[in-house]
């Protein structure tokens, strides 16, 4: 009878020594979920980063002078909408942020299509190429004259 009181406080001990391991790995894992909850917080607003917004993207250039927003516009509408969007703000630094980049992540055909093809556009943007790049202001000017004839 002895052996047998024995060997269950044996396994009582042992089950007290398996809670006692497993209330460690319970209070590491809640401790670890609690230094990186504000992670999560951080995740989502990258997740609402790879969303193409234009108006937030226009939003941010025209009041903080903040241009990261619009590399989200990755689509030919998401860009026309960008273009749109820097259109209402009535901002010639806007629209010539959202021009430069138009410029050099479409194709030819397709930026003279969209911006340059509307008057307030071109002659905000050809005015900041003439101060800043004369050679591309030049070409630009060229090809723009070309079209208008047609």
């Amino acid at each position: 009878m002895v052996s047998y009181i024995e060997e269950c406080e044996k396994k009582i001990d042992t089950l007290r020594n398996e809670k006692s391991v497993l209330r460690e790995i319970l209070d590491a894992t809640i401790a670890k979920q609690e230094k990186y909850s504000h992670l999560e917080g951080a995740a989502k607003a990258l997740k609402a980063l790879e969303v193409a917004n234009p108006k937030y993207a226009v939003h941010m250039i025209h009041r903080h002078g903040i241009d990261a927003y619009m590399y989200t516009c990755k689509s030919l509408e998401s860009k026309q909408a960008l273009m749109n969007e820097a259109l209402h703000t009535d901002n010639p630094t806007v629209l010539i942020v959202v021009a430069d980049f138009l410029r050099y992540t479409l194709n030819r055909q397709l930026f003279d299509q969209i911006a340059m093809n509307n008057p307030i556009v071109s002659n905000h943007y050809l005015s900041y190429l003439q101060t800043k790049d004369k050679d591309e202001f030049e070409v630009i000017r060229r090809r723009h004259q070309q079209q208008q004839m047609k």
